[in-house]
């Protein structure tokens, strides 16, 4: 007897080969080790489980899983799954049932799989693994894939919504007539270019056969059932993916083959030999399952009687295939390029599915055919050009118009009249600050033609991609291009702080990615219906457009006017989608002007109006924008947290977005650092930094930012080195990209000094800010309110270091800069706070006591007597009053102060040590020690809990044991 096949195995195992047959297939069996593992891979994959993958007991086994009971129960017409309508049954196999189905939502046919439950039985773990695995797969989005357009949860099942495609498998394809090897080449070629994305993105198919791809009306090509399971996972491995590979496969066609079951690891006669042998499997065990398959159709029949090792070592000696007597004719380089893909050991197989797809696609024969061509060319070219007017001029090339398009906002003569403008500024970093920004713009140029070629060329040249998603993609990229052009039309006529700003803005650009995410384009967003509206709206995101690029250049009073117009036009314009990203321009730029009131105000319209219009991403934009104003700028924390899940959701519904996903980590990690829970908002501030890496690479200004974050936090909780480390790398972040002579290097050194300030290593610090204060000075003028920023720190850090002198010139001088600034008020109170702490160490408490009382009225007539701030200054007043022998006084101020850090913040914020352990000490100066040990061992436990501060924490130990 012959070794067996898939089929005879198949059928012996379900119980349904005659009791001759099966006697003969045993007996075969018993003597071939080939034959003895493909019948008891398949006999595990039809029993659906493999008790190695769990680690139950046998009876556990059945118990869960349901081993003789009841089979799954098959939905009638007219059940829900999530929000899908069950229409009927298409086909079931040994993964679950597949259904065709209604999406209300979206007003389209799916087809829905609902995976049997057996496959995770009663682990909860596994159910969220195989769930989390069909939610990347539905992010999987390429031509030659079929859409997978949502995943969730059934009962105790897992269900995937799929792209119901009118055609046929690629195998009833092939049988329909005889086809030239070219069409066959090309038609695999598509499917090897679905794999090739999906071995890019993690995933590894597992089940590749021409069963499981599937050939649509139009000519389009799509792989289908994808197993869920990473690439590089063993068989061994306990990941419900193993047990996914199950081919089915689903189409429309009348008296089509709705499902086709293999084995639940692969089908045999197009699985690699490592699969067999239960070793682990990589994108390469695809490679030799799709040219398998490729082999079959060109010359016929299979490469091999069985594909395990011992047979594949017999037939194929030395790597050299054997075709059949009568094989159709295929040129000589495919064979070579397949019996490279068919070796037994991945090793030597090509090194991926493009290198592969190379091989296969590149036809020496046309090759040289181009070649004589163009030499041909060059001969007529060269006989002159007598008769030309004659000759027809060539078509234009396809999908060649991108350069000239982006020439309307980005062109040789726009780039040297913004390096003109840049350099009329006078600015000393005019030259380092164009240099990086006309880098930015040339990059983002790039990538926008490159991808306007790409969208072109998959439909019109191609043919992988449909005119629907063209369209999408189109309108993305002119909405990209209309910010691009509004950026160069506002930096051709910036001024100084334009240009300082320029490396910012320009970095800022929205992400191009978006316009290739298909999923996220078909969201449903609609245009206005009838011409007029459509165009308002069209006139209203080129304003908006415009409202950006001034807000990111500095240009907050222009920027407010042109967002306020077009959020009143978008309202009149009962376009909820329009009206939503107006209100949250809007939002935006009064955020960016320091109106969070205002601003708050914009945004919560911007969410309800994209909610109600279904414009996921910005309902994300504006519930993640007001978790940074309703939390960090209103300091009202519970309303911040449910901004945070709100933005969550919108996330998940729009598909997911890394920058807005580092954004989110970045408005919750200042959250929780405003509420006191630092090692939770350095978690957040660290996933950021790495989202921000890894979406614009480690040297990017959000990086920079990033940096800053997790550096602030690390020094609040004790971790002085790790701080240094992130600030130096900031710092020299910050010169590479700015230069040495541009604000924003002066304002890391800042950061850094103020950081040293912190740790108090004031020595240390001291140079830093010097140098802070030089570059700022030098870029910004004397009298810049930045230049004041600078000074404040600066003279903390020369009274700790008793040049007292210095320190009171240094708070004198931010202050008359303040001064000058009406909406300074704050940083005039800073200073006065700041004059009054050195007049203290100095011994000249009324001095103190004066300068003082001046910060606290300053903060009342700004923030009224009940913010915050006003408790900063009663603290201070508080330490003057002891210092005075004044314990009753100070204990009043320290005690009102505690009230007002509870109110705004909580009993557990981290300032309120500040005010216990002076309460302490005013309770020990009146002799009240046990009370006194209430309020320091609460001061301890906070300073002990989220570290930083070690001098007071000192001071609070030393005052306990003076209490005890």
């Amino acid at each position: 007897m012959s070794c067996l096949n898939e089929n005879t195995v198949i059928a012996f195992v379900e119980g349904l080969l005659e009791p001759e047959a099966a006697r003969r297939l045993e007996a075969h069996a018993a003597s071939c080790p080939a034959c003895r593992r493909l019948l008891s891979e398949l006999a595990k994959g039809i029993s659906r489980v493999d008790p190695e993958l769990f680690g139950d007991t046998p009876s556990a086994d059945h118990e869960a899983f349901g081993d003789g009971g009841e089979a799954q129960e098959e939905l009638t017409r007219g059940a829900l799954v999530g929000r899908y309508i069950v229409l009927g049954t298409l086909g079931s196999g040994g993964m679950g049932v597949v259904y065709a189905a209604y999406d209300p939502e979206l007003d389209r046919k799916v087809a829905l799989k609902l995976l049997r439950p057996e496959l995770t039985g009663r682990s909860q773990d596994l159910r969220s693994r195989m769930m989390r695995e069909a939610q990347a797969l539905a992010r999987l989005s390429h031509p030659n894939v079929v859409a997978v357009h949502d995943a969730g949860t059934f009962r105790e099942s897992v269900f995937l919504a799929m792209e119901l495609i009118d055609g046929v498998t690629l195998g009833a394809w092939l049988s329909q007539r005889a086809r030239p090897w070219r069409e066959v080449v090309e038609t695999f070629a598509k499917a090897g270019r679905g794999l090739a994305a999906a071995h890019a993105a993690g995933f590894v198919h597992r089940d590749f056969k021409p069963a499981n791809v599937l050939v649509s009306e139009d000519g389009r090509v799509r792989v289908v059932d994808f197993g869920l399971v990473r690439a590089g996972s063993s068989e061994k491995e306990s990941d419900p993916g193993a047990l996914a590979a199950e081919g089915e496969s689903v189409n429309r066609r009348a008296g089509a083959a709705l499902t086709q079951t293999g084995a639940v690891l692969g089908t045999p006669a197009y699985m690699a030999p490592e699969q067999f042998e239960r070793e682990t499997v990589d994108a390469r065990a695809d490679q030799w399952s799709f040219c398998a398959a490729l082999f079959e159709a060109l010359y016929g029949q299979r490469p091999f009687t069985a594909n395990t090792r011992e047979t594949v070592l017999e037939e194929a000696p030395k790597g050299k295939l054997v075709l059949p007597p009568r094989a159709p004719h295929a040129p000589a380089f495919l064979l070579r390029a397949l019996e490279r893909g068919l070796r037994l050991s991945p090793e030597d197989r090509f090194s991926s599915m493009e290198a592969l797809l190379a091989a296969l696609t590149m036809d020496p024969e046309r090759a040289w055919r181009k070649r004589a061509l163009v030499a041909a060319g060059a001969f007529v070219l060269g006989l002159g050009v007598f008769g030309a007017t004659r000759l027809r001029p060539p078509p234009a090339p396809l999908c060649q118009g991108a350069p000239a398009k982006l020439a309307e906002a980005w062109s040789e003569e726009k780039k040297q009249a913004l390096r003109d403008r840049f350099a009329a500024t006078g600015l000393a970093f005019a030259e380092d600050t164009w240099v990086e920004a006309s880098r930015a713009l040339d990059a983002y140029g790039r990538g926008w033609v490159a991808m306007h070629t790409e969208a072109c060329e998959a439909t019109r040249v191609r043919g992988e991609q449909s005119d629907e998603v063209l369209s999408l993609r189109m309108l993305c990229l002119d909405r990209r291009l209309a910010e691009l052009r509004a950026m160069t039309d506002v930096l051709s006529s910036a001024d100084a702080k334009g240009v300082t700003k320029a490396v910012e803005a320009t970095a800022g650009l929205t992400g191009l990615s978006i316009c290739a995410d298909v999923e996220a384009l078909r969201t449903p967003v609609r245009a206005p219906e009838g011409k007029e509206e459509a165009a308002a709206a069209r006139e209203i995101e080129e304003a908006l457009a415009q409202a950006r690029a001034r807000s990111q250049l500095g240009q907050y009073p222009e920027a407010l006017a042109i967002a306020s117009k077009a959020a009143t036009r978008a309202g009149t314009l009962g376009h909820l989608p329009t009206e939503a990203e107006a209100q949250e321009m809007l939002g935006s730029v009064r955020l960016s002007a320091v109106d969070p009131k205002a601003a708050e105000q914009s945004l919560r319209t911007a969410f309800a109006a994209a909610v109600a219009g279904r414009h996921d991403r910005i309902a994300a934009r504006a519930a993640i924008e007001l978790v940074f104003v309703v939390g960090s700028q209103l300091f009202r924390f519970e309303d911040a947290g449910e901004w945070a899940y709100h933005a969550e959701a919108a996330l998940r519904r729009a598909g997911g977005d890394p920058e807005l996903d580092a954004q989110l980590q970045a408005n919750r990690g200042s959250l929780l650092y405003n509420k006191g829970d630092f090692a939770g908002a350095r978690r957040e501030y660290e996933l950021s930094l790495a989202t921000r890496e890894k979406v614009y690479g480690p040297e990017h200004r959000q990086v920079v930012q990033s940096l800053d974050l997790v550096a602030m936090t690390a020094t609040v909780q004790g971790d002085f080195a790790e701080s240094a480390r992130l600030t130096r790398r900031s710092v020299e972040l910050s010169s590479k990209l700015f230069g040495t002579r541009h604000p924003a290097y002066g304002e890391s050194l800042n950061r850094m000094g103020r950081g040293l300030l912190q740790q108090g290593r004031y020595a240390e610090a001291l140079p830093v800010l010097e140098e802070a204060l030089v570059v700022i000075e030098a870029a910004r003028g004397p009298d810049h309110p930045h230049v004041g920023t600078v000074l404040i720190p600066l003279g903390d850090v020369k009274r700790k270091l008793r040049r007292y002198a210095e320190s009171l010139l240094a708070f004198k001088r931010a202050r008359v800069i303040f001064e000058a600034v009406d909406s300074a008020r704050p940083f005039v109170a800073d200073c006065a706070a700041g004059m009054g702490d050195t007049h203290k160490e100095m011994g000249k408490l009324e001095e103190a006591l004066a300068f003082q009382r001046e910060a606290l009225a300053i903060r009342e007539e700004v923030f009224g007597a009940e913010h915050e701030q006003v408790g900063a200054s009663l603290l201070s007043i508080g330490q003057v009053l002891l210092e005075r022998g004044q314990a009753k006084e100070a204990l009043g101020r320290f005690t009102r102060a505690l009230e007002l850090w509870e109110k705004a913040n909580g009993p557990d914020f981290i300032d309120n040590a500040d005010a216990l352990v002076g309460m302490g000490e005013a309770l020990l100066l009146l002799h009240e020690g046990k009370k006194a040990i209430v309020h320091l061992e609460r001061a301890e436990t906070l300073l002990e809990k989220r570290a930083g501060n070690r001098e007071l924490l000192a001071r609070a130990q030393n005052a306990l044991a003076r209490a005890r």
